[in-house]
């Protein structure tokens, strides 16, 4: 899963975007070096490139992961990517997180959630942000989190119908959430 988004996603017959382009013209090839992810307190800027280089790798990345592991069709990918990229740019995800929560999203389109499913994810999510954020801090957390949603959701509604058709509840979800909102709220921007 992971993996797939960190390999190289430009294949020689694949046009380049114009960020691409640009980059390409003025920095020569642009190979992907292997790194760690970015610090907690890194930037917008360094989460979105130091796990990625373009806006256009991340769209691809995520359609790459909903191709092989959700057997979407790549017009099927390619137009939820194209959805989704900016939602998670905007909210300064990296890579990794971007790639989790499009598997979350993929897998709950593809076979919606049973009610005791989410009841199930929801006490998994609670028992994750107890153990990150200790149980006097997981009301804050989850305050920030709010924060954060209502922000996105400001310029992208269809995150809203996507966490109330369970991924709200997903584990994963709320962790990656979370921590951003957490991220934000340290630097001062939340």
């Amino acid at each position: 899963m992971a993996e797939n988004l960190l390999a190289d996603p430009v294949a020689p017959e694949t046009p380049l975007s114009p960020d691409e382009e640009l980059g390409r013209r003025l920095f020569g090839s642009m190979t992907k070096p292997e790194s760690p992810p970015p610090p907690a307190d890194a930037t917008p800027e360094e989460r979105l490139f130091g796990g990625m280089h373009t806006h256009g790798d991340a769209q691809r990345g995520i359609a790459t992961t909903m191709i092989e592991h959700d057997g979407m069709s790549r017009e099927q990918a390619n137009a939820v990517a194209g959805e989704w990229a900016p939602v998670f740019a905007e909210a300064g995800l990296s890579n990794t997180e971007a790639s989790t929560l499009a598997e979350v999203g993929a897998a709950i389109y593809q076979r919606p959630a049973s009610d005791e499913q989410r009841q199930q994810w929801a006490s998994m999510a609670r028992e994750a942000l107890q153990a990150d954020y200790r149980p006097d801090g997981v009301a804050q957390a989850l305050a920030d989190a709010k924060v954060l949603v209502q922000r996105l959701a400001a310029s992208h509604p269809g995150i809203v119908a996507w966490l109330e058709a369970g991924a709200g509840d997903h584990p994963q979800v709320v962790r990656v959430i979370a921590a951003r909102a957490r991220e934000l709220r340290k630097a001062g921007r939340l």
